[in-house]
């Protein structure tokens, strides 16, 4: 499905083919779609469902988009909301130490870290990604994926990739899915 959506010209054509997915074919997930002019999200639990974001800001973990934000996540907003006030090649660094955060300061202990580590559960990958007004080609638009936890592996630079995307050699649109079961 994920490279189905890739090859999408388009973030509005990936996000019609998402809409077109059959009912219960999939397990739930989440997936972000953008492009120069557009940016997607939804959810897929049975179903495919559009999650608007007015703020620009797309937090995506494993609960659901349209439902009420984990307390971690509302956590990061404020400090990602704070730190755009910043220039952006500050606090993209920032970004990364805060997916690496293990601290807990709820209920469910580690499994209210960031970067969650279980004997049965935990992070498995993570990426940041940066969207510049000038589009995917612009050169203050980045992506950075941990293939794995970003505590134990380190991000590594796909911002060429990015700019290829952006150029159309490989689809117009990018696409991150993050299932939540």
């Amino acid at each position: 499905m994920v490279v189905d959506v890739l090859a999408a010209r388009s973030a509005k054509r990936a996000a019609e083919k998402i809409r077109s997915l059959p009912v219960a074919a999939y397990n739930p997930f989440n997936l972000f779609v953008a492009d120069v002019a557009e940016a997607f999200a939804f959810g897929y639990e049975d179903a495919v469902r559009d999650v608007p974001n007015a703020s620009g800001i797309f937090l995506i973990g494993n609960a659901p988009l349209d439902g009420a934000e984990p307390p971690k996540l509302a956590g990061l907003r404020e400090r990602v909301e704070a730190a755009r006030a910043e220039p952006a090649e500050g606090w993209l660094p920032r970004l990364g130490d805060w997916c690496r955060d293990h601290a807990s300061a709820g209920p469910r202990g580690p499994l209210d870290a960031l970067c969650v580590h279980t004997p049965t559960y935990g992070t498995r990958s993570s990426c940041l990604l940066q969207l510049a007004e000038g589009g995917l080609e612009d050169s203050s638009s980045v992506f950075r994926f941990a293939d794995g936890a970003p505590c134990e592996e380190r991000y590594e630079e796909f911002t060429p990739l990015l700019h290829d995307l952006g150029r159309g050699r490989s689809g117009a649109c990018g696409a991150q899915a993050r299932s939540h079961r």
